[in-house]
């Protein structure tokens, strides 16, 4: 088996292509991963600094400013995504809930806009949408990973996590991150 690993930074986001040749057995098979860590700030900050890479806090008793957060996308042997989600410095054992939506973040925490859903529907179901529910160690680090048959589509778009207050709807932080198409892996 050879394995040939390409990494290039490019504007923030790490690009990975790691192709694998089975001598013998058929073309490479190419998986892609992408990748974004940030801290979280105030929406006070987020103003003056907007980033498509941010992390904001809008709850910092749940979501402390300048705790950090990782998200990577990565394109599965199935043809879809598999998302992981993680996070240091967040409150200690707790339950977090989060999706990932189709709005950037912002200031104002209804900026995530509404839940990303693979077949749109009127009302989220999980297994359309991309849940990464998790809870915090004692020292409050979390991850979590999802695994999807299918990715964002060609004429949709994800932009961003929202975490939520455990069993509510409230957004106490939101981390950007642009999900790839799958026609752009």
């Amino acid at each position: 088996m050879r394995t040939k690993d390409f990494t290039r930074l490019v504007a923030g986001v790490t690009l990975s292509l790691v192709a694998v040749n089975l001598v013998g057995v058929g073309p490479a098979v190419a998986l892609a991963t992408r990748s974004s860590t940030a801290r979280f700030v105030s929406p006070t900050a987020l103003g003056r600094h907007p980033s498509v890479r941010a992390a904001v806090s809008f709850d910092p008793a749940l979501v402390p400013l300048g705790a950090r957060v990782e998200v990577v996308e990565a394109l599965n042997k199935w043809g879809g995504m598999s998302v992981t989600l993680r996070t240091w410095g967040l409150k200690g054992a707790t339950h977090y809930d989060a999706q990932v939506h189709v709005g950037r973040c912002s200031a104002d925490p209804a900026s995530s806009g509404a839940r990303y859903e693979n077949v749109p529907v009127k009302v989220g179901y999980q297994n359309d949408e991309v849940w990464l529910n998790f809870t915090t160690s004692r020292a409050g680090t979390g991850a979590v990973t999802t695994v999807e048959y299918w990715g964002v589509g060609a004429n949709q778009h994800a932009a961003s996590i929202a975490l939520q207050a455990p069993g509510s709807t409230r957004n106490i932080g939101c981390v950007g991150f642009a999900f790839a198409r799958l026609g752009e892996w």
